[in-house]
Parts: structure tokens; sequence; C-alpha cells
């Protein structure tokens, strides 16, 4: 019930008890005025409310820092106009969880429209939906308003993919090394003779013992061959998207900064010339995905599913819960992405090397068992941090 409403029934109470008590034309006029115009308002406002449509359309780069811009359109499609119509503009983060909302108030003349535009930040980074709620249609002077449903197609969704920093991957430790594999990567030369990686024209400095002799002889050009880079996947990479039930939900830019650790990192194995397997678990089933990664085209099609995943608090950390739910695989070398203190990160140590990246890692953190390297991230500085892993 509106504040409106509740006025127009203390003044249609009011006109009937002067009717009574007075009983005159005056007294009788003044009460059908006051039973019919207010419902002929309400007539029309409900008509109108049938038929309001509202469309939001995005112009959109998905980039960060960009604004998410857009214009919504208001139709009405009745012949009687609706003067006072409010509703919200809804841009939710699945990442994060957060929604930011811009309130709209217009008028939308019979058989017309009106549009308003908006604009939302793009500083962190998730997959985004802008969509409307709230609508609601008030009638002249407030006595009664209507609530209209959003349109289910009426939504507009939008990846903001995390920012990539610098980042060096390679093996520190040479005591959790896997003998090498038979795949050889097609992005980076190494030092394999038994396989080539490409044939090209001599610069100097190429090895001597790299010349191919016959070709060269062949083509009357010094020519050299490349070596190539045996790649195994032995390479585990967990992201943890939960925190502690029991303590504060991490902020925003939190968030972001483990979002662009994980995509980094990720990158950066590729580009380094190895296969990996990618885990992470499911906030809303609670269950655990594993993904082998060969390339960047299969490293991407993983990004809807982990910007949509919401970041959402446990009572069970993520290492017992990753105990039960361990891969069928053993792999030599995990990597470790995390905000809650509270993981028992060396049950993760198995004859392994595992080296874990912690956003401000608390003074109790547990970091003492062998073949176990932690690296402490800030949110300021966690590309310095990343430049170089060792794992």
């Amino acid at each position: 019930m509106t504040i409106g409403f509740a006025v127009y029934i203390i003044w249609l109470l009011s006109a009937a008890l002067l009717f009574i008590l007075l009983n005159n034309i005056g007294t009788l006029i003044i009460l059908i005025i006051s039973a019919v115009v207010p419902a002929a308002l309400i007539i029309m406002t409900a008509s109108a409310a049938k038929r309001i449509k509202i469309a939001v359309a995005t112009d959109y780069s998905a980039r960060k820092n960009e604004p998410l811009s857009g214009r919504v359109i208001v139709s009405n499609g009745s012949f009687f106009p609706a003067y006072d119509l409010s509703f919200n503009i809804c841009c939710k983060n699945f990442l994060n969880g957060e929604t930011d909302i811009v309130s709209f108030e217009c008028s939308a003349p019979s058989k017309g429209s009106c549009s308003l535009d908006f604009a939302f930040s793009t500083e962190y980074a998730g997959k985004i939906k802008v969509f409307t709620d709230n609508i609601r249609l008030m009638a002249p002077a407030g006595i009664f308003r209507f609530r209209i449903k959003s349109n289910p197609e009426n939504i507009a969704e939008h990846i903001i993919v995390p920012e990539t920093a610098p980042c060096n991957v390679f093996v520190a430790d040479l005591n959790y090394s896997q003998a090498d594999g038979d795949l050889y990567s097609m992005h980076k030369s190494g030092n394999d003779p038994s396989e080539t990686f490409l044939i090209r024209e001599y610069v100097p400095g190429d090895p001597i013992k790299n010349i191919h002799w016959k070709l060269t002889e062949k083509v009357d050009r010094v020519m050299v061959r490349e070596l190539g880079l045996p790649i195994k996947n032995d390479i585990l990479l967990l992201f943890d998207m939960g925190y502690d039930a029991d303590g504060d939900k991490p902020s925003r830019k939190d968030i972001d900064t483990l979002a662009e650790t994980v995509f980094s990192v990720s990158q950066a194995l590729i580009e380094c010339g190895f296969h990996y397997t990618l885990g992470f678990l499911s906030n809303s089933r609670k269950r655990f995905h594993y993904h082998a990664i060969t390339s960047h085209s299969e490293r991407m099609e993983l990004t809807d599913s982990l910007l949509s995943n919401t970041f959402a608090a446990d009572e069970i950390d993520f290492v017992r819960r990753y105990m039960e739910n361990k891969p069928g695989e053993k792999y030599q070398h995990i990597l470790f992405v995390t905000l809650n203190k509270k993981n028992r990160i060396s049950y993760l140590c198995d004859s392994n090397r595992v080296t874990v990246l912690m956003l401000n890692p608390g003074a109790g953190s547990d970091s003492a068992a062998e073949g176990l390297n932690l690296i402490s991230m800030t949110n300021d500085g966690y590309k310095e941090a990343i430049s170089a892993i060792g794992i």
C-alpha cells in the first residue's frame, strides 16, 4: 500500500461521512468524484502497465576499465500515458557476486517512448549481466502502484577478461621433474635433437652443430635446424574460489587480483611450453572440474566457466575438498592460487613440488613441508611476485 493510497482511503471515507451527515447534492457530487476519478485513473494506469516494454542495449568493449555504457528505451503501447515509471538497471558481476544499481524515473507518452543513457564501471573482471529490476508504474497522485515483470529476454551478458601480467614459469628444482614427454611444443623450440621444431636461415650466434648441411648445400644458403621442446602434462594449476565462512568476504579487489594471477600464470605456462591441468571447484554444485590445457584456445574456452563461478564462503576449506576429489593422475608440480589462510596446504605435498601463490598470507599460514614454496602477494605487488615463478 502506498502513502497516496492511504490518503485516498481517508479522503473517500471522509467524503462518505460528509454525505451521510449533510445529505445534499454538493456532498453527493464530491463523493461520486472521489470514487470515480481515482478508479478511472487506476484503470488507465493498469492499461498502460500491460503495454510497457523496456529494452536494454549495451555498447561494450571486453576490456577492463573501459566503461560499460548503454541505453534503456521505454515504450508505451497504450493509449494512456505512463506518468510515473520507476525502475532499476542492474549490473551483476558473477565472479565477485556484487551488483551495481542505477535507478531511473521517467514518463512515457501514450503510443510513444523515451530513452535514457547509463554507464557502469568495468574495474573488475568477471561475467557481467545487465538487466532491469523493480519496475513500477504509479497511478497519478500516487494512489496505486503496479509492478511490471521484467522481460527475461531483456538481458545483456558480457565477459570482462582479467588483464595478464608478465610472468615466466621455470622448473626450479629438477628433483621434482618427470622424464620428458612424447609430445613436443608447437610454439617454442628446445634442445632435443631427436625432434625438429623448424628449419630457418642461419643468423649470427646460432650453434654450428645445428647447421643442416645437406639442405645448406642444396639451397646454397646456410640453414639451421631448431630443436624440439618435449612437453609433459605433469603440472596442476588449482584455483581456490572460496573463502573462510567464519571470516569476512574478500573485497572486489582481492578477487580481481586472484583472477588476474590465475590468468597470467595459465598464459605463461603455455608460452613457456608447458601442458597443464586446471582444477577448480564449482561453488554452486560443490563439484570439482579438471581440464587439460595444451593451447591458448583451450585456455580461453574456460573463461566463461571461471568468470561465472561466484566466490563463495565455505565451512570446508578447498584443500580438504580437493583431497576428497583428487584427479586420477599424479602431478609432480602443483601451483595453488588462494586467499584462504585456513587451507592446510601442506596436505598437497606428496613427493611433489607445491608452489602456493597466496594473497596476504598470515603469520600462521601452513607452509612447513618439504617441497613447498609459499609466494606472498598483495593487491599492489602481485605483478612483481609472479614475474618469475619457480615450480
